[in-house]
């Protein structure tokens, strides 16, 4: 270059250069490219575990449903009672052997307890695992309801069941909690239903109870708070879960 003899010397330079350009923008690519797969490897990564939750929800959703039919089905045998008494007490009508299992049948006591090992899981990774902004919404707000609310409102019944014990039964009756003499009855034997051990509860003296106005305000009030504490909260719950399992299977077909 000295020389000013730069021709060869400045085209090969040219060319070295050109070259290196395309080392690089190929090592560029190169990595771009690892980059993308890494990035789709690990988006594939997440969907399945996306799925596996989504399957893991579903199938506790379906326990839950089976033991909501359960205790609806119990808490709707305990209203049932409930108005029997009422109607019977009110009629001033003479005591009967059944009136035991009705007595016995104001102490449901089953609590809902929705199962929460998969939301916490989920919890623990990381709520942005699930895609669909709508279901991880509805999925949170759910059991945020079920473990606070849900279980606040039956616990607060069970508290109402509990106090009577302590106070009003004490004055009518001679035990809560008996069992039956049998685990299971024909329904000539048991007016409520053969499948399940109910207990009974026998009272002391039966006219005297038919006009305690305290048992009978009792009996109205807990029909009342039955209704405000278990039953809504168990329709909610009801349409909450068929809700998230119908968004729940709508995902999994994607």
């Amino acid at each position: 270059m000295e020389t000013g003899k730069t021709g060869k010397p400045a085209f090969a330079a040219g060319r070295y250069f050109k070259y290196a350009i395309g080392e690089i923008v190929l090592v560029v690519i190169g990595i771009l490219i690892a980059l993308q797969i890494n990035n789709w490897n690990e988006v594939r990564k997440n969907k399945n575990h996306e799925i596996e939750i989504l399957k893991s929800f579903k199938k506790s959703i379906e326990s839950d449903i089976i033991q909501y039919n359960k205790l609806s089905k119990r808490y709707s045998e305990s209203t049932n009672s409930i108005n029997y008494l009422i109607n019977h007490l009110e009629q001033d009508l003479p005591y009967n052997d059944s009136l035991k299992f009705h007595f016995g049948n104001l102490n449901v006591l089953h609590h809902l307890t929705v199962k929460n090992s998969v939301f916490e899981n989920l919890k623990s990774k990381g709520f942005d695992l699930l895609s669909n902004e709508t279901l991880k919404e509805d999925i949170i707000t759910f059991y945020d309801f079920a473990l606070t609310t849900l279980k606040f409102n039956f616990e607060s019944y069970s508290d109402l069941i509990h106090n009577a014990s302590n106070t009003l039964y004490i004055k009518h009756f001679d035990a809560i909690w008996e069992p039956n003499s049998r685990n299971i009855y024909s329904l000539e034997e048991n007016p409520l239903g053969k499948d399940n051990l109910y207990i009974v509860m026998q009272p002391t003296n039966y006219e005297k109870l038919k006009n305690d106005q305290e048992f009978m305000y009792f009996l109205k009030s807990l029909r009342n708070q039955q209704y405000w504490y278990i039953t809504v909260n168990l329709i909610k719950i009801k349409k909450d879960l068929t809700h998230l399992s119908k968004l729940i299977d709508t995902e999994l077909s994607k």
